[in-house]
């Protein structure tokens, strides 16, 4: 138990000490897999100040976290001197709440849910995440996210950027390819699909 939490407990009341921004964000920061409540709770913070103020942290303040501590960080390592990134999408639920943009509805959910959809840029040798692009589920765009990412970074090393078919189009490679330091490894779709007129040109050695 923290001293605070250990305080907290011998008063019998969370509210005796002012809990400030930067209390909430480090909460925030090293929250595990529990509940708000419950993670709130482990580190001696009452969850209803974050409740009441959680509206008030601007979103940009954890961008700026996150590339500060990238700027801090020392590890290097690099695959035949490649700095390899790996994109992907994944969903993430939130709170059901009809008036959000992140409200998803259709036959196989006619209550409806809400979805975020999350794009990160991940460093896998050095496991960190470089960026991260969300939007609502219903206007997902991951190829628009990468697109983003390649607009927005300075690639200063060689950098091998990785994706999954959902990334696959004429488009992105062409971005891909212009971009100053990049390769890219991108899966697409043999026989059928945008990628289609790829099979019919002639072999050589570096497509074996």
């Amino acid at each position: 138990m923290t001293d605070l939490a250990l305080q907290n407990a011998k008063t019998g009341n969370l509210r005796t000490r002012k809990v400030s921004q930067s209390d909430i964000i480090k909460a925030l920061i090293c929250m595990e897999g529990g509940s708000l409540q419950k993670e709130f709770h482990k580190v001696g913070l009452p969850f209803s100040v974050f409740v009441q103020c959680h509206h008030k942290i601007p979103s940009f303040l954890f961008e700026d976290i996150l590339a500060v501590f990238n700027a801090l960080h020392r590890d290097t390592k690099t695959y035949c001197g490649y700095r390899v990134l790996a994109i992907d999408g994944t969903t993430v639920n939130m709170a059901r709440d009809p008036s959000s943009d992140c409200f998803v509805l259709h036959p196989g959910a006619p209550q409806g849910y809400c979805q975020m959809h999350v794009t990160p840029l991940y460093d896998v040798l050095n496991k960190t995440y470089l960026d991260c692009v969300i939007q609502p589920q219903p206007q997902q765009d991951e190829i628009g996210a990468l697109a983003y990412f390649l607009a927005w970074h300075d690639f200063e090393e060689k950098t091998l950027i990785v994706a999954d078919r959902a990334y696959a189009s004429y488009n992105t490679f062409a971005t891909l390819q212009s971009t100053r330091n990049v390769d890219f490894l991108i899966r697409v779709k043999q026989g059928n699909g945008a990628m289609r007129p790829v099979t019919s040109l002639p072999m050589t050695t570096l497509d074996r």
